[in-house]
């Protein structure tokens, strides 16, 4: 498929999934530009698509191809559940750019700035990407068992003085999965987190 081909694509809103045996370089990018822009341009920027399911299995990304990833993923009411990476062990991406530039960060590797962005903005990952090294990238699994425990994590953080919002998550968590205590933990300290940097004036 060429830009124009993947373009076209990346225009059916109502597409859910989407797979491509290989992607190289520029490929995703031009997939996800038409997506993001539709996104971008009524200045809401909120996730209009229907997509769901994006299978990457075999890819070389470059930088561009990362941020775009990165942009899907921040949008508010992203719909984006699953995202294949590799259909083994071994690691399913390849980049062509070692670090990758986040918003109030030091420039980051491609995986750990993916890791960075569903930490923090992202709650509609809910399936783990295989093909994932979990040597070069073990949160990423924390963090989709996260979303999938407790979708309500970002907005109860943006909201200081919810402690019964936050006591009822907690017990939703307890509720699905009684060994969860890493994610409560992580639930109750990201919380108080945020809530301490607003009421410091300084908001993440």
């Amino acid at each position: 498929l060429d830009v124009e081909d993947l373009s076209k694509f990346g225009r059916m809103a109502h597409l859910k999934h989407f797979t491509l045996a290989h992607w190289g370089p520029g490929d995703l990018h031009s997939f996800l530009t038409p997506l993001l822009d539709a996104a971008e341009t009524d200045g809401t920027s909120v996730y209009s698509h229907q997509l769901e399911s994006l299978d990457c299995s075999d890819a070389h990304l470059g930088r561009d191809d990362v941020e775009s990833l990165l942009r899907l993923l921040k949008l508010p009411g992203c719909r984006l559940k699953s995202l294949g990476v590799g259909r083994s062990e071994a690691m399913g991406w390849e980049f062509t750019c070692q670090e990758i530039k986040v918003p109030d960060q030091l420039s980051l590797h491609p995986l750990k700035a993916l890791v960075e962005t569903v930490r923090y903005h992202n709650v509609s990952l809910v399936e783990f990407p295989v093909g994932i090294n979990v040597s070069r990238c073990a949160s990423i699994g924390f963090w989709v068992r996260m979303n999938r425990a407790c979708p309500n994590r970002i907005k109860l953080g943006r909201k200081p003085g919810l402690v019964f919002a936050l006591a009822s998550e907690i017990s939703n968590v307890l509720e699905k999965d009684p060994y969860s205590a890493s994610i409560v933990f992580e639930l109750v300290r990201s919380t108080h987190q945020h809530w301490a940097s607003g009421l410091a004036g300084n908001p993440k």
